[in-house]
C-alpha cells in the first residue's frame, strides 16, 4: 500500500485538463505550494489521506473512485471521521446471507470470538517476542521503518533502561493468558466483551513500558476525558492514525465484496 498525504490549510484535489491535481495546504515557512498533477490511471498510490482544511471536487472523487483509490479524512487528532471509496458490485444474495448469518447465534458467537482471538493472540505474542529477543525486535522495527543510525542511538531500549520492565511484561503475559482462557466459556456478548476488556487492563499499561517516559504514554485513554479518541500524546496520536487507516482499508474490502459494515 502507498498513500498520498495532503495536509494544511487550503489543500485541494481537483480535475484540470482531464488530469487530477493534488495540492498541499499552505506552508507557513515557505511561499511555495506543492502540487502534483497526474492522470487518474497513473496514480502510484491506493489512497489519499487528508488532514486539514480545503476542498475536493466531486469530479475528482469520481475519477479516484473509478481508479479504486480511497480518500481518507482525519481530524486534527489523527482520528478517522470520513472516507470515500467505490461501491463494488455484488450478487443479490450476498447481503441476504449476511443478514442470515447475524441472525444465527452460533455463527455470530463464532465471528465475535474469532476476531477477539486474533487480537488477543497478537497482543500476547508481541510481548513474548519482545521479552525473548528485544534486540531482534528493535532490529526488525528499525529495518521496517528505515530508522537512521542517529535515531537508533537515541532510542530507549526499555528492558535495559528499566530492569523491572521485563518482569512486569512477563507478569502481564501470564495474567493475559489466564483471562484469555475464559473466552471458551464465554457465550453472551457481555461475557465476550468482558474478556476483551480484562485483557486490555493488562495490555496497555504494560505496552507503555516499551516507550520513553518523556513521551508521556501511560494509557490508551486521555487523562482528562478518559476517551481513546482524544489523543494527548504522540503515541496515542500514532495509534489513532494507524487504526483509522486500517479501518478504512477493512471497510473498503468489505464494500468491494458487497457486504454491509
Amino acid at each position: 500500500m502507498k498513500s498520498l498525504f495532503l495536509h494544511g490549510y487550503g489543500l485541494s484535489i481537483k480535475v484540470q485538463n482531464s488530469r487530477l491535481v493534488f495540492s498541499q495546504g499552505i506552508d507557513p515557512f515557505s511561499d511555495k505550494k506543492e502540487t502534483l498533477e497526474l492522470p487518474a490511471s497513473a496514480c502510484p498510490f491506493d489512497k489519499v489521506i487528508i488532514q486539514g482544511k480545503g476542498y475536493v471536487s466531486t469530479e475528482a472523487l469520481e475519477r479516484l473512485a473509478e481508479s479504486n483509490i480511497n480518500v481518507v479524512m482525519l481530524d486534527k487528532r489523527d482520528k478517522l471521521y470520513s472516507y470515500f471509496h467505490k461501491i463494488g458490485g455484488h450478487q443479490p444474495l450476498i447481503r441476504q446471507n449476511q443478514y442470515d448469518t447475524f441472525r444465527d447465534p452460533k455463527k455470530l458467537e463464532f465471528l465475535r470470538k474469532w476476531i477477539l482471538v486474533q487480537k488477543i493472540e497478537s497482543q500476547i505474542n508481541l510481548f513474548k517476542e519482545f521479552v525473548a529477543e528485544p534486540k531482534k525486535f528493535y532490529s526488525e522495527y528499525n529495518k521496517a521503518w528505515q530508522i537512521s543510525n542517529n535515531q537508533r542511538s537515541g532510542m530507549n531500549y526499555s528492558l535495559k533502561a528499566n530492569p523491572e520492565a521485563k518482569t512486569r511484561i512477563k507478569k502481564a503475559i501470564v495474567a493475559m493468558e489466564k483471562v484469555y482462557s475464559h473466552l471458551d466459556s464465554a457465550h453472551e456478548l457481555r461475557e465476550i466483551v468482558k474478556v476483551e476488556g480484562d485483557v486490555a487492563k493488562w495490555y496497555y499499561p504494560t505496552f507503555c513500558l516499551l516507550f520513553k517516559p518523556e513521551l508521556r504514554f501511560s494509557s490508551r485513554n486521555n487523562a482528562r476525558t478518559f476517551r481513546p479518541k482524544d489523543a494527548s500524546d504522540v503515541i496515542n496520536t500514532l495509534l489513532n492514525y494507524g487504526f483509522g487507516i486500517l479501518y478504512a482499508e477493512v471497510a473498503k474490502q468489505l464494500n468491494t465484496l458487497g457486504l454491509l459494515f
